[in-house]
């Protein structure tokens, strides 16, 4: 349930960012989910993961009830050609991803089974934007791009039809997004942060992981149903050149393969799924091969590495509970599908040796106003040899101690800024250290720290690894 603590917190606070870390604030923008259930009264957090996971059901059960009624009973329940359907690995993603993701596949299935009613395509367009622009947006790019190919080759007249519906469904995402962020801007929603910052960040990181699992992640877009797509080639190929651009994109985003099964979606509803002729087609024999496939080769997925088994993830969910008892916001921090998140708990009770980071602002001298809150934008760099936890025991935290101007102690202890995940090795990323407003008109200096916590400050190992600034409330 990535973000999923996140996510309420957004539905409980509707006009203004409740979280400070810049690195979080496009979750703030996948903002009608929140919005839906602040706006029918939720209050909980185990309620919005209820809600979340209800959303990926209601996904799944309109694909079915679309897929028999399309295709027919005989073709999809009594030739068993519906239960091949759901092989397809986006149709798994909204339940071991419980989140944004869920409502994101719901709208776009929304505007597909729609796409010969464009008024109503065009509403649940116009909500896509409002749920998740960039994904949605590059969907129905994807989409256009492999339509307008049929059309260049083909000269086929409904391609050019539905070329023209493609267009006003992107018009349509793109006003949902244009209406958000000018409300966004009206009532000043306090937005600092952005992918591309992010981005920057990570973006050598990403490039690597992808090297090496390209084809992994290949595999992974289309799954068992491979054989489907192979077998019907002369029909689909278009889709093909859909997942190529698809992968290519994959290697900017973290958790790539999630991400690719999402945008890839549309093209494969267009091309694939609404296809009767293909599924009337489709022998036993495959149908039987791609259920084998499924239960007998699991879907991989990745994120930095090809998930192995499962198994990982129920025993780091243990260990969790074991230190921490069995909190919702801790099962949040438990992403799925990463390996190596299961290994940094398995050894949680890890102390660092390498106490370094390279901590750096652009002003070294600030000036904020006594009755208002002083938030200063640091870059941190992991430049040790170690990767900083972000949850369990011994985390990392970014932190402040502040002096007088003539080394006289006001603080040592300033407000934690909390790692957005875990930090490996040559990672830099933004961060932000907040100083509420009781200091007194003066100057000060600020000394600013990662610390271990239960261990030791940084600067308590070298102080080559503290950053002071001045400081000074009018």
């Amino acid at each position: 349930m990535p973000n999923i603590n996140l996510q309420f917190m957004i539905s409980q606070n509707l006009l203004k960012v409740p979280f400070s870390d810049p690195n979080a604030h496009y979750i703030f923008l996948n903002y009608f989910e929140p919005l839906l259930y602040g706006l029918i009264g939720g209050k909980s957090l185990i309620g919005y993961a209820i809600y979340s996971l209800v959303i990926s059901i209601i996904f799944l059960f309109i694909f079915l009830f679309w897929f028999v009624l399309y295709h027919g009973k005989n073709v999809s329940l009594e030739q068993n050609k519906l239960f091949a359907a759901i092989t397809f690995p986006v149709f798994m993603i909204p339940f071991y991803w419980i989140g944004m993701d869920g409502m994101t596949l719901l709208l776009m299935l929304m505007v597909l089974i729609n796409i010969n009613r464009i008024s109503i395509a065009s509403v649940f367009s116009f909500i896509l934007g409002i749920q998740h622009f960039e994904q949605s947006f590059i969907a129905f790019g994807i989409l256009l791009g492999t339509i307008l190919l049929h059309y260049i080759i083909s000269r086929d007249k409904n391609s050019l039809s539905f070329l023209k519906t493609i267009i006003f469904i992107l018009l349509s995402v793109i006003g949902g997004k244009l209406i958000l962020m000018s409300f966004f801007f009206y009532i000043d929603v306090g937005l600092s942060g952005d992918r591309s910052s992010y981005l920057e960040n990570h973006l050598e990181l990403y490039l690597q992981m992808w090297k090496n699992w390209w084809f992994v992640i290949l595999w992974t877009l289309f799954a068992a149903g491979w054989f489907l797509v192979i077998l019907n080639l002369k029909k689909v190929w278009p889709l093909l050149g859909a997942a190529f651009v698809t992968l290519l994109l994959t290697a900017i985003v973290g958790d790539q393969t999630r991400v690719g099964l999402i945008i890839l979606f549309p093209s494969l509803f267009y091309w694939l799924l609404m296809d009767k002729e293909v599924w009337q087609n489709m022998s036993q024999r495959v149908v039987l091969i791609m259920l084998s496939f499924y239960l007998l080769v699991p879907v991989v997925v990745v994120w930095g590495q090809p998930h192995k088994s499962l198994l990982s993830d129920d025993l780091s969910m243990a260990k969790q509970m074991y230190y921490d008892g069995l909190k919702l916001e801790n099962i949040d921090l438990l992403i799925p599908f990463h390996e190596s998140k299961a290994k940094m708990l398995s050894n949680i009770a890890k102390p660092l040796v390498d106490f370094k980071a390279k901590i750096s602002v652009d002003n070294t001298e600030i000036v904020c106003l006594k009755e208002k809150d002083c938030v200063i934008n640091v870059n941190v760099k992991n430049t040790s040899l170690e990767s900083w936890n972000s949850q369990g025991m011994y985390i990392v935290n970014l932190g402040y101690h502040i002096t007088s101007i003539d080394g006289e102690v006001i603080l040592f202890d300033g407000i934690r800024t909390s790692l957005p995940h875990e930090i490996s090795s040559g990672v830099s990323l933004p961060l932000q250290i907040s100083v509420k407003p009781n200091l007194e008109v003066g100057k000060y200096l600020v000394a600013i720290d990662m610390v271990q916590e239960g261990i030791s400050w940084f600067g308590e190992k070298d102080n080559q690894n503290i950053l002071n600034i001045s400081l000074e409330i009018k």
